[in-house]
C-alpha cells in the first residue's frame, strides 16, 4: 500500500472529523494484501467528552443497529447446526401465549418468516406506537403491541427498515437459546467463536464506563444515554463496543481464514432479499462502488449521542469501521470514501 494513499486517507479522516465539529472519532482500517499480512491502520481524533482527553483504541461508544450483525450472526449460527432454519415461521418460536401478526387475505394467511426479520421485510414498522415515555419498553409490552398490529402488505415482499423486526428477532433467539437475556446470549456466541471482545456488552462494569466516550445529540448538548425501547430492543441496537473489539468483528466478517464461526460466513454473505434497490443479506445491506461495480456490505448506528458505520468489501479483502460520540456526525461517507480509494488503488 504506498504512502501516498496512506496520507489521502489521513486527509479524509482529518476532514471529517472538522467538517462535522465530530467531539470524538476513531476509525479502523484493514486490508487484506495478497501474499502478506494484514495491514490495519486506525485514526483516533478529538476527545472522548469536551475537553477531555483524546479517544483510543479501547474507549466504549454505542455502536447501535450494528448491533443488528451480531444478532443475525447468532441467527446464522441457530441455521447451520439447524436448530433453526431462515424459513422457519417466526410464531414457532414465539412464546405459547403470543400471536404474532399474520398477513389474510379472503382465501390465504402469510405468516412471518424469520428470515423477514432478519432482512427489514416483515412488514413490521420502524418502532412501537406503546413505548412509555419514560422508556424501559419491556419484551411484553412488545409482545402485547405485535398482537394487535396490522400488517399492511405481505412480509417477504417489500423492504421496511425496522427495529421493531429485530427486536422480535432477539427474542425469538433468546428463547429458542433458552438464554436469560440478550447480552447472555451474545456472550455465549462470542465465547463460542473465541471472539476476543470483552468490551461488546450491554452492561458495562465500573472500569469500562471510565472508559465511555460521553454521547452528544447535538455540539455541546450531552444525550441521553439509555433508548426508550431498550430492553426490549437490545438485540435490535444496544450494544456497546471499541475500535479494538469492532476490528476483531471486521475482521471476521472479512476473512476466508478458518476460525470456529466459520460456516456461518457463506449465510451472512448471501443476499436473501434483492428489490433492485435493496440487496440485503441477514441484516448487512450490500451496495456497488461506482465505475467499477465491485460489491461491498454496510452496515450503520445510531443511538441517542453516537453514530457509527461499519462497511466492507470482501472481494478485495477491505473494510473499514468509524464510531464516533456525536450523532450529527454519522460517518457513513467517511467509511464508503475511504472503501472506495481502497478499491481503487488494489
Amino acid at each position: 500500500m504506498s504512502h501516498h494513499i496512506q496520507q489521502h486517507i489521513d486527509q479524509i479522516v482529518e476532514s471529517f472529523w472538522r467538517l462535522n465539529n465530530a467531539t470524538g472519532l476513531a476509525v479502523g482500517v484493514i486490508c487484506h494484501l495478497p501474499h502478506a499480512e494484514p495491514v490495519v491502520w486506525t485514526y483516533l481524533l478529538g476527545a472522548t467528552h469536551n475537553g477531555g482527553p483524546q479517544p483510543s483504541v479501547h474507549t466504549i461508544f454505542q455502536i447501535g443497529s450494528i448491533t443488528k450483525t451480531f444478532t443475525t450472526s447468532i441467527l446464522a449460527d441457530a441455521c447451520s447446526d439447524t436448530t433453526m432454519r431462515l424459513q422457519d415461521d417466526a410464531q414457532q418460536w414465539a412464546p405459547l401465549n403470543v400471536k404474532l401478526p399474520t398477513y389474510d387475505t379472503w382465501n390465504t394467511s402469510s405468516p412471518i418468516r424469520l428470515e423477514h426479520l432478519a432482512t427489514q421485510t416483515a412488514a413490521l414498522p420502524m418502532d412501537p406506537k406503546n413505548v412509555p415515555p419514560e422508556g424501559g419498553y419491556s419484551v411484553e409490552q412488545m409482545y402485547r403491541y405485535l398482537e394487535y398490529y396490522a400488517l399492511a402488505v405481505e412480509p417477504g415482499t417489500s423492504w421496511n427498515y425496522s427495529n421493531t423486526g429485530f427486536g422480535l428477532l432477539a427474542n425469538l433467539l433468546i428463547s429458542a437459546a433458552k438464554e436469560p437475556s440478550y447480552e447472555s446470549l451474545l456472550i455465549d456466541f462470542l465465547r463460542r467463536g473465541k471472539f476476543h471482545m470483552p468490551d461488546t456488552r450491554i452492561t458495562l462494569t465500573p472500569e469500562q464506563n471510565k472508559r465511555l466516550a460521553q454521547g452528544y445529540s447535538a455540539p455541546g448538548v450531552v444525550a441521553k444515554r439509555r433508548t426508550d425501547t431498550w430492553p426490549a430492543f437490545d438485540g435490535s441496537g444496544a450494544l456497546y463496543s471499541s475500535l479494538n473489539d469492532m476490528l476483531v468483528w471486521l475482521e471476521f466478517n472479512l476473512s476466508t481464514q478458518p476460525c470456529p464461526m466459520d460456516r456461518i460466513r457463506p449465510l451472512i454473505n448471501t443476499i436473501c432479499f434483492n428489490d433492485g434497490v435493496h440487496r440485503m443479506s441477514l441484516a448487512w445491506q450490500q451496495y456497488t462502488f461506482n465505475g467499477s461495480g465491485v460489491p461491498y456490505w454496510g452496515k450503520g448506528g445510531g443511538t441517542n449521542g453516537y453514530a457509527s458505520y461499519i462497511a466492507r468489501a470482501t472481494e478485495i479483502g477491505c473494510g473499514v469501521v468509524a464510531l464516533t460520540n456525536s450523532v450529527w456526525a454519522y460517518p457513513k461517507p467517511l467509511a464508503t470514501s475511504i472503501l472506495s480509494i481502497l478499491q481503487e488503488s488494489l
